[in-house]
Parts: structure tokens; C-alpha cells; sequence
């Protein structure tokens, strides 16, 4: 069963710029042999499932997570316990948290209600004068933003559709949504994509890769890490 699921959660990730020719020589052993592997549905060695999630850019543990993620998606948008002050100190935002991983983009609609899977209040103040239908919260995946101190299932809050200047950014890569810190190069019409982990190379793309977008600008973020 695992097998299965981490080739295929693998697969997923592999696409016309990031193929397995592109991912053998990433993690340092030839294309035939990577072929073989996926082929026969065999599982590899951890120091090589563990090279696999690092050229990726996910976790290990997602990648042996089954189709019916801990993210289940739902129409209706229930608040979770970790709502973040609910007193009444000062003015605060109930605001959507969309799943990352993303199942409904059959029509490119990433940020559709089908992907929300709860909510989180955040103070008024936090939203740095943005309008609550703006935000939208993701649970970080992953150790990519540790430099940042965001860890694996904090909050990250982003303004839907604000791309200004070089930052940090939630963006939707493959079926995944991350968290990156982009750098734009306006003349080669590419952009880097950048972890704060010395274990993540940077990454860059052609703006306009039909596998790529930008959702919105971090404004903010919920610490839910132990």
C-alpha cells in the first residue's frame, strides 16, 4: 500500500520541467535506475526517499500519505479550536483556511470554496489593512520556511492576488500550495523560487508555467507548532 502511494504521490509532483530525468539527477542516481524503481512499485532506501522529498520540496511524510489526506475538503467552512483570540480585546477577522493540497483545479479555480477546510480568527490589526475576503490561511507543509520560523502546520495568512515586490509569497505549484520567498526577474520573465533552509535548492520558472501560480503575499502568520 505504501508503496503504491509514494510513487504515485511522487508522479504527481513530476511534470513537464521537473520530469524523472530531472529528478534522478537531482538525488544522484541514474534515470534508468529511478525508472525501475517506479516501475516495480518498489519503495527505496530512506536516504533516498528522504533525497526524493528534499528535491520536491515536500515532506516524507507527505509523500507516504494516502489519497484521503488529513486535509479532507468540505463546502462548509466550520470554525477549528485554534482560533486565535476570541475575546473581545480587539477587533478580529474569521477568515477561510484552504487545504495544501489542492483536489479541485480541474478549471484552475485553486481558491475555491471546495478547497477550504475550516477557518481561523486573526486580529484585525494583523491584516495590515486588508479586507477579511481578501485573506485566506494554509497550513505550512514541510520544514522549507524554518529560517522564517514557520513550521510544519503553523498558519500562514495571504492576501488573495497581491503580488508587488520581491517576498515571501503562497503560491500553488503542481497539486501542492507552498510557501516561498520569490525573487521576480522582470527581463527573463522568470521567478525564483526560494526556501529558507539550506537544504532546498532555489528553483526557477517561467513565469507563466501552466503548473504554476501565485495565490498572494504572506501578511501574517498563526504559530501552531508545538
Amino acid at each position: 500500500m505504501y508503496k503504491r502511494t509514494f510513487w504515485n504521490n511522487v508522479r504527481s509532483l513530476l511534470i513537464r520541467d521537473f520530469n524523472q530525468t530531472w529528478l534522478a539527477k537531482e538525488i544522484g542516481i541514474p534515470p534508468n535506475t529511478l525508472s525501475m524503481m517506479i516501475s516495480r512499485d518498489s519503495l527505496p532506501k530512506a536516504d533516498i526517499a528522504h533525497r526524493i522529498s528534499v528535491a520536491l520540496g515536500v515532506s516524507l511524510a507527505q509523500l507516504l500519505e494516502e489519497d484521503d489526506s488529513s486535509y479532507p475538503s468540505s463546502h462548509a467552512v466550520k470554525e477549528q479550536s485554534y482560533a486565535l483570540y476570541r475575546g473581545e480585546e480587539e477587533p478580529s477577522y474569521l477568515i477561510p483556511v484552504i487545504s495544501p493540497i489542492i483536489r479541485y483545479d480541474e478549471e484552475k479555480v485553486v481558491l475555491s470554496a471546495k478547497n477550504y477546510i475550516g477557518s481561523v480568527r486573526v486580529l484585525q490589526r494583523m491584516a495590515n489593512n486588508h479586507k477579511a475576503e481578501d485573506l485566506v490561511g494554509v497550513h505550512v507543509v514541510g520544514d522549507g520556511m524554518k529560517g522564517m520560523n514557520l513550521y510544519e502546520n503553523d498558519i500562514a495568512i495571504f492576501a488573495k492576488g497581491r503580488i508587488s515586490s520581491n517576498g515571501l509569497y503562497a503560491i500553488a505549484l503542481r497539486n501542492n500550495i507552498q510557501i516561498k520567498r520569490i525573487e521576480f526577474n522582470i527581463l527573463t520573465e522568470e521567478v525564483t523560487l526560494l526556501s529558507e533552509h539550506p537544504h532546498y535548492k532555489p528553483v526557477t520558472i517561467q513565469s507563466n508555467n501552466d503548473h504554476f501560480k501565485i495565490l498572494g503575499k504572506i501578511v501574517g502568520w498563526v504559530h501552531l507548532h508545538p
